[in-house]
């Protein structure tokens, strides 16, 4: 593998298109039922509930996507993922601890999206170590 440079086969990439097509279609959806609802444009527990469960589905999508690519991938590309999910579980359980207790403590009133940000960041960092320690 070139230094910087992730030389991957035509599956790996058709892999992770399809992942960045379903994190973009699901964030997409997110963001907008979650718009829509704080706004009250949709107002009454069904629509509440369509909204969640479209972007329920949409997720699964998600992860049915990524268990592919994970299982399509080569040894060093799991291994790179798996160290980088482990950092994101890790940072979410010490983010999540910590803003308990700040909210706990009146510090801070912080709902999940805090949570979320830490993991998603952590794990995306992790993957780009990850990738240039073995290049």
């Amino acid at each position: 593998m070139a230094r910087g440079k992730w030389i991957a086969s035509e599956q790996d990439r058709r892999s992770q298109n399809r992942i960045v097509s379903w994190s973009v279609l699901w964030v997409g959806v997110f963001v907008l039922a979650d718009t829509v609802i704080e706004r009250g444009s949709i107002e009454g527990d069904v629509a509440v509930t369509v909204a969640a469960i479209a972007v329920s589905v949409l997720g699964v999508g998600w992860i049915r996507s990524y268990v592919r690519f994970l299982r399509d991938a080569d040894e060093l590309a799991r291994k790179v993922h798996l160290d980088a999910m482990a950092v994101g579980l890790g940072a979410g359980f010490v983010t999540g601890f910590g803003l308990l207790l700040l909210d706990q403590g009146g510090v801070v009133s912080a709902g999940p999206h805090l949570l979320l940000a830490a993991m998603v960041l952590a794990y995306a960092v992790a993957v780009v170590v990850g990738w240039r320690r073995f290049s």
